[in-house]
């Protein structure tokens, strides 16, 4: 596509010649300097996102059907298209298509949901559990609400084990992540949503609470 902008950019340029008949070089030089003089007092509101468009494109570490974070956005969907100055976006959460500037890829941190040549991709969901729980029992909730919502939803790869750990004594609570393997990246909302589902139904059975205790002061 940016190829094929300035390829028609350079047509204009030299079918505008024609029409208005320059034939003199000082009258084309005339033109090509009022071009550039447009292009130059322009160039803060598009060479930006252009450059990094082509930047984009030609690392290639970004590319149709990758689905994306961008924190400072509040953005998380999937890659459609990379234009010549904005890319197509289809935001998962809101279930709209959003249009980013290509810059907006390059200043901030974008995480890249797909995977890679060290590995599969994996996510998580971390729990707060309340502190006097045996870590044996904490270990073994983990574990059934992994087997359940791998039963209850697809693109969870329930042939890997899943990686349970502390990562965290809080001041309230300690906070235990479930990590596990995603078979298919554009269902990662609904995978986190069924792990949460889960969590929230077998709570009860394994004599725990997964909502955030909170800390009582007496004075």
């Amino acid at each position: 596509e940016l190829l094929a902008w300035g390829i028609i950019l350079l047509c204009s340029v030299v079918v505008l010649i024609n029409i208005w008949g320059f034939t003199s070089s000082l009258q084309t030089t005339g033109v090509v300097g009022f071009l550039a003089l447009l292009i130059f007092t322009t160039k803060d509101y598009w060479m930006g996102d252009f450059l990094s468009g082509i930047l984009l494109i030609s690392s290639e570490r970004l590319g149709r059907g990758d689905v994306i974070s961008i924190p400072a956005e509040n953005v998380l969907g999937i890659v459609l298209e990379i234009r010549g100055r904005q890319t197509h976006v289809r935001d998962l959460v809101r279930r709209i298509d959003i249009m980013l500037p290509n810059s907006c890829l390059l200043k901030n941190r974008v995480d890249l949901y797909k995977n890679t040549p060290g590995g599969p991709f994996r996510d998580f969901v971390d729990f707060k559990i309340g502190y006097g729980t045996p870590t044996k029992q904490v270990k073994k909730f983990l574990q059934a609400v992994f087997e359940k919502s791998a039963e209850s939803t697809k693109g969870m790869e329930r042939e890997k084990t899943p990686m349970i750990a502390l990562k965290e004594n809080g001041d309230h609570a300690a906070r235990w992540r479930l990590a596990y393997t995603l078979s298919n990246p554009h269902r990662l909302l609904i995978v986190r949503d069924a792990v949460n589902l889960a969590a929230y139904e077998l709570q009860e059975q394994f004599g725990l609470s997964v909502s955030t205790p909170t800390t009582h002061v007496v004075e």
